[in-house]
């Protein structure tokens, strides 16, 4: 612990910065494998973005804004309805 208060809360918003892009990154490489998402440009429209942007950096993103919606403590829970909204979302695919 820093002894200046201003300064440790500032590393504790750091550490979780940190720890919510490691989990981003964690459910994004889960959700690219378990469905197979190939690389490419064309994710990006169907997540509602509007910059264009890889497949991988747009679910990157679609995570990071619906990440706080998912109210669940358990990984697993929390990507099982990552993974439905994604699904919803993928009218070729659902």
């Amino acid at each position: 612990m820093h002894p200046n208060p201003v300064i440790q809360h500032l590393y504790d918003q750091l550490d979780q910065r940190k720890n919510r892009q490691q989990q981003i990154n964690k459910l994004t490489s889960q959700l690219i494998k378990e469905q197979r998402i190939q690389p490419g440009d064309n994710l990006y429209l169907f997540l509602g973005l509007i910059k264009r942007c890889n497949n991988t950096q747009a679910i990157q993103t679609w995570i990071s804004e619906i990440l706080d919606e998912i109210d669940v403590n358990d990984d697993q829970e929390k990507y099982q309805q990552l993974e439905h909204k994604f699904l919803k979302l993928m009218p070729e695919i659902a």
